[in-house]
């Protein structure tokens, strides 16, 4: 008797499970329906139709030129089918993950976050895993003005620590991975010697605003270059500055100075 108990509490936990994986599955249908003819649209070179599908937040920070842009440098332009193998929802939010299946038989793995807006699931962000070096590709705006002379100044002023210290370890950390793969802290502190050698202070630009020479823009999908020069003293602090977006944020990926 004992057994037979046993086997049918089984076969109601199973149904229970079974009932809980349909439930699941039927609450993130939308968010799959959403992806599907947001990559329907792409296929069919409809870059409005699928913007359509992204949110408030997302065209905020990504402009329709930018996504078109984004698609036809990267191979999910030879979109075929998508397999969605991850789902989660929480209350407003959702996220699928899984991989696009190319027309030449290729397979990119993505991972999509939803958002509610109006009783209907947007497209917050999307994510195409990388090979190679780079980790991911990022849709990604383009930062306020306030936000890349803030990153400016943050740049030069902790270049500028490193340089009065001479010691580049700390600098070294906050920069770009792929920066960091190309250089040393030892090629670093070489390179930006003629500063400490001319008791060049770079830290002054901490709270300063810098102009700009030309309109910030990108380099490619995920590189920005700023170009400017901050005025201290009597002298001018010319600066190149290269950022990649890694890991969520942007990262310095290289830097020119030229104080005359």
């Amino acid at each position: 008797m004992k057994k037979k108990i046993s086997v049918i509490i089984g076969i109601l936990v199973l149904a229970a499970i079974i009932g809980v994986v349909v439930y699941v599955v039927n609450m993130t249908s939308d968010i799959q329906d959403t992806a599907n003819s947001f990559f329907n649209a792409i296929k069919k070179n409809d870059f409005e139709k699928a913007y359509e599908y992204t949110s408030s937040e997302f065209k905020a920070n990504t402009s329709l030129k930018q996504l078109e842009t984004f698609f036809r440098q990267t191979s999910l332009i030879n979109y075929n089918e998508a397999v969605w193998s991850k789902r989660t929802l929480e209350e407003g939010a959702g996220e699928l993950g899984g991989v696009i299946r190319a027309i030449d038989g290729g397979e990119i793995p993505v991972t999509l976050k939803f958002v509610k807006e109006d009783g209907k699931w947007k497209i917050l962000s999307l994510r195409k895993e990388g090979y190679g070096f780079s980790s991911a590709e990022v849709v990604k705006g383009m930062p306020s003005n306030e936000e890349l002379s803030s990153m400016a100044s943050q740049s030069i002023y902790e270049l500028g620590k490193a340089i009065n210290s001479k010691n580049f370890s700390d600098f070294y950390s906050k920069i770009s991975l792929l920066w960091q793969s190309q250089t040393t802290k030892e090629k670093l502190l070489a390179v930006f010697k003629t500063f400490s050698d001319n008791n060049i202070d770079l830290t002054v630009v901490k709270d300063m605003k810098p102009t700009f020479i030309e309109k910030p823009g990108f380099v490619d999908q995920r590189s920005i270059l700023l170009k400017g020069y901050y005025n201290v003293n009597e002298k001018k602090y010319y600066f190149d500055l290269l950022y990649i977006y890694e890991n969520n944020k942007w990262m310095l990926l290289g830097a020119g100075i030229n104080v005359r």
